[in-house]
């Protein structure tokens, strides 16, 4: 079945980001799931061809950005809404 117009991608995570205290990503600050480029950028500030170049690295391409580490999730993991259903007492009647 194909996608409808106007979809968007949103219902998996494609991306993982996890920023370090170091080049040499030993102690780990933080790490988040990302649907898209877009909120990678909004997050950190960094630009598409960064993030580009930090998912496929080569080393002489990035040199300024060796805290993060992105990995792009295959196959993507997807996103689960939890929703609170509050108990109702049941009723016993004799």
């Amino acid at each position: 079945m194909p996608r409808k117009n106007g979809s968007k991608n949103i219902n998996n995570y494609h991306y993982k980001v996890s920023l370090y205290e170091d080049d040499e990503k030993t102690n780990l600050i933080e790490s988040n799931y990302f649907t898209t480029q877009a909120e990678i950028k909004e997050k950190y500030g960094l630009n598409r061809s960064a993030i580009y170049f930090i998912v496929n690295p080569d080393s002489t391409r990035i040199k300024k950005y060796k805290e993060y580490h992105i990995e792009k999730l295959t196959p993507p993991i997807p996103i689960y809404k939890y929703e609170r259903v509050l108990n109702t007492p049941s009723v016993i009647t004799a």
